[in-house]
């Protein structure tokens, strides 16, 4: 499956074995930079994802939103994801609040 609409974004992960591509679909996608196949399910949100980002060893990605959420996808195996999703919400009113829904 590839993305719906463009693709707005995208990061190379650590190594450089791996790219994570955000598109205006909503979803983030992540894809093996050497064969160019797809990896795993598309990475999810209910509004534009404003930008993401691999963890140092490249086995998490964080992800945000307009939809008011960062989630945090385990993506340390190739096989499939979200093998583990957190999801945190936020509001930005005078501060910023950080709130985990699990």
């Amino acid at each position: 499956m590839i993305h719906e609409t463009k693709v707005k974004m995208a990061v190379f992960g650590p190594g450089g074995q791996r790219i994570l591509t955000l598109g205006e679909d909503n979803a983030a996608r992540l894809w093996n930079a050497v064969d160019g196949n797809a990896v795993g399910q598309l990475l999810k949100h209910k509004g534009a994802i404003n930008g993401a980002m691999f963890d140092s060893q490249g086995n998490r990605i964080l992800t945000w939103s307009d939809d008011g959420t960062a989630r945090i996808w385990n993506v340390s195996r190739d096989e499939a994801f979200p093998l583990e999703k957190r999801i945190l919400d936020f509001e930005v009113r005078s501060g910023t609040t950080l709130g985990s829904d699990d």
